[in-house]
Formats: C-alpha cells, sequence, structure tokens
C-alpha cells in the first residue's frame, strides 16, 4: 500500500511540473524568450507562485545581459550608431542623397506599358 501512494504521489508530482512547465514556457514565449528544456528545468517548480517568481527573475537576468552587451558594443563603437547619417557633430552627410540621385538617372527601366 505504502509503495501503490508513493507512485500516485509521483505520478502527480510530476503532472504539476508538467502544468507548470507549461505553464512557464507560455509566460516565456510572450516575453520572447525561447523556452528550452533547460532552461524550464530552471524555473519550474511545484509552487505556482515560485515558478511565476523564478521566470521573472530569469527574464531579468536576460534583460541585464542584453543591456550590458548593448552598452558594451556601443563603447566599442565609440557611442550610439547614427541611423539617420549623421555625424557626433550633427552633420548630416550627403552621401545616401548622392547615391540615390545616381541609382535614379542611372536605372531608367523601360517597361511594356503605358504610363
Amino acid at each position: 500500500m505504502a509503495k501503490k501512494d508513493a507512485r500516485i504521489a509521483e505520478f502527480e508530482r510530476k503532472e504539476v511540473l508538467s502544468k507548470m512547465s507549461e505553464q512557464a514556457s507560455e509566460m516565456l514565449s510572450h516575453k520572447g524568450a525561447t523556452p528550452t528544456k533547460e532552461v524550464l528545468s530552471l524555473v519550474v517548480s511545484e509552487d505556482a507562485e515560485t515558478t511565476s517568481s523564478n521566470v521573472k527573475t530569469y527574464l531579468a537576468a536576460i534583460e541585464l545581459e542584453r543591456e550590458s552587451i548593448k552598452a558594451d558594443l556601443e563603447k566599442r563603437l565609440g557611442g550610439r550608431i547614427p541611423l539617420d547619417g549623421s555625424s557626433k557633430d550633427g552633420v548630416v552627410g550627403d552621401y545616401g542623397k548622392r547615391l540615390a540621385q545616381r541609382t535614379k538617372t542611372e536605372t531608367k527601366k523601360s517597361t511594356y506599358f503605358k504610363n
């Protein structure tokens, strides 16, 4: 009888862990993290509150790592990368403008349809 009770308790524990694993996987996916077996084994526990807390802690650690990588990249590149073509001094380069003009004039395509 004791063996039977132990087996039942083990199956119930596995079922609870499976449900917690599904919920943790859903929470991680919702926040953009890829849940793997290893990650789930770290964050899943038998208690819903503990699992939720572990997921939040894991996501916070990922966010800190992302920020650290971003700061290191900006440091290596000497500051923020200008996306609008301007330099650190605010001077806007016209290379893109010249390239666009050259492309417009050089590649006039003829079509079979009348415009």
